[in-house]
Order: C-alpha cells, then structure tokens, then sequence
C-alpha cells in the first residue's frame, strides 16, 4: 500500500454535526470543543460569548479582506478556557521526530493532541496536491500496526476518522509555516456550579459591553454594486459573512439554552441564525448560477437587522430582571 495512502477512508465520528460545525469555529477551536465535550467538560459554556458583532464582520471580510477561516472575535480566549478547568500546551519544533515521543505520552494518559501542518500533503483534504494551507487535525489514538489514527474535516467539513502511517503525517507537519503541536492540561479541582457562576458573570459583562451598529446589512447593497470586483468575489464574500453569522447565532443560542435563560431569547437567537443561514443559501446558489434576486435579498437583510437588534435590546433587558 502506498504511504500516501489513507489506511481508514472517512469513516464518519460521533459529535454533533448541526452545533459543531465550520460555519463559524475555526478548524482549531471546533476541534477543541468537540473534545472538550468529550472530555466531559462543559465545553458549550464557551459560546457565552459567540455572539460576534456584525461590524466585525464587516471589518475583517469586507474592509480588511480576511479569509473567514481567520475571523476572530471575543470567543474562545485563554482566559475562557481556564474557566473551564483547560490550559493549553504548545510546543513548536522542526520535524515530527521531535514530538512523537510527546504525541505518544499523551495519547497513552488517554488524550488527544492537535497537530498542525500543511493540507497539500493530506489526501483526504480537498486541497492536496494543488494548494497550500494551515490546518489542524486530531490525533487521538495509535493503532495495532503503529500507524495513527487522526480526526479531520472531510470535504463538506464534516469530522470523520482517518488513519495514516508516520511518513504522511511527518509529511503534514514538517511542510508547513507554522509546526505545532496542541495539547490541554485539564484541572478538574473547580465544582461545575462555581464555572457556572464564573461564566454567568462574564456574559453579563460581554452584553453589557456588546456594541454593533448593524450597518453590514445596510452595506450589502453597496457592495453588491461594487463596479471594481467581480460578482463571483462579491457573492462568495457576502457567503462567507452570512455563514459567521449563522453559525455565530447558532452557538450563542446554545449557550442562552444551557443557561435557561427564557426561551425567547433561545428562539430569537435561532431566528437570527436560520435568517443568516438563508442568507448564506441565497449567496451559494448565486456563486453557482450568477443569478441572484437584488430587491429580496437586500430585502432579507434588513429583516435580519431587525431580529438581531431586537434580540440585542431583549438580552440587555433580560439582564435588568
């Protein structure tokens, strides 16, 4: 069998799909929530503050020209994890020599460990062969034949299992700009109630500190009739910035459901979601077709400024009672 050659194809992983996914979370910290619920940390509690403002949207995709993979918002700190009893371990070296000894400590104390490198060099990835990127996978376990068996995207960025021998691993790692391997040390001493109560006192700060103008849905007509790029760009931008903001929503109302806070900021919080997550549909489908319903679309937009100030308004009163 060629060392290129993934050993397990795709075989699907247990997570849930519909919460975790790509739309908002990079691939590092999908990853790392999936296996801090795994294991058995309050993982959703991160989401407190998954409500990204719209103007940061507007000013990294579309002022500063971000790929969405490197949007950033107040989600996801050092600080945040500590709360929750995880402290991250990274270590850079040269070759993948030097962290197999780390990898395989890990993994035997029943760990995982994030490795990153470079998706050319990985034949599961749409990438491979044809582009170079960063990326992170999951190596969670070592198999009978010594070959490692990794947690990845497939191409619908769906998680799924793979295995791999060290060649094409090391190949991953050692090709990349930034090699780095993630590790989280866990300390399980502080009572979930008392994390609760921590991170109860940071979402009413982060709402009480919450500002968005909402002037990006407003913008969406300007930059479709942009006249100095070229409707595939505008279409696959706005795609982009609609996908933030539905997944965005979407984990935030997580964190409003584990909360009990009232159902209808649960709801409201959904609404934005499903209205962004149709947004993004509208926007796909342009990408594909180039026909797009201008009126309707700016039409949505304005629908979903609403929902999301009047959300907005709710939780600062809710936070009042």
């Amino acid at each position: 069998m060629p060392a290129e050659t993934p050993l397990l194809k795709g075989k699907s992983f247990d997570y849930d799909r519909d919460l975790y996914d790509r739309q908002f979370m990079s691939c590092l910290f999908r990853h790392a929530v999936v296996w801090f619920g795994k294991m058995g940390l309050p993982a959703d509690l991160l989401f407190y503050d998954a409500l990204a403002s719209s103007d940061a949207v507007m000013q990294q995709m579309v002022v500063d020209k971000l790929p969405k993979f490197a949007f950033r918002c107040d989600s996801f700190s050092d600080a945040d994890f500590d709360l929750i009893g995880v402290k991250e371990i990274g270590v850079l070296a040269d070759t993948f020599v030097e962290v197999r000894p780390l990898i395989v400590k890990q993994i035997e104390s029943g760990k995982a460990v994030l490795l990153e490198g470079n998706v050319f060099y990985f034949p599961h990835c749409p990438e491979y062969r044809n582009a170079h990127a960063q990326h992170v996978v999951v190596i969670d376990h070592i198999m009978p034949d010594g070959s490692w068996h990794i947690v990845d995207d497939d191409p619908a960025s769906v998680l799924c299992e793979y295995v791999y021998e060290d060649a094409v691993v090391a190949r991953f790692f050692e090709n990349s700009v930034n090699r780095k391997l993630r590790y989280y040390e866990l300390d399980p001493s502080r009572p979930l109630g008392e994390v609760v109560s921590l991170i109860d006192d940071r979402f009413e700060a982060f709402v009480r500190g919450h500002r968005d103008t909402f002037t990006f849905y407003d913008a969406v007509r300007d930059i479709l009739r942009n006249p100095y790029d070229s409707n595939v760009n505008k279409h696959r931008l706005l795609h982009d910035c609609f996908s933030i903001l539905a997944g965005s929503r979407k984990c935030f109302a997580r964190y409003l459901q584990i909360s009990h806070w009232p159902d209808s900021l649960v709801i409201g919080a959904m609404r934005c979601s499903k209205e962004a997550s149709v947004l993004k549909s509208v926007m796909a489908r342009a990408m594909m077709t180039g026909a797009l319903r201008f009126d309707g679309l700016v039409d949505r937009c304005l629908l979903l400024k609403q929902l999301e100030s009047d959300l907005y308004g709710s939780l600062v009163a809710g936070l009042r009672k």
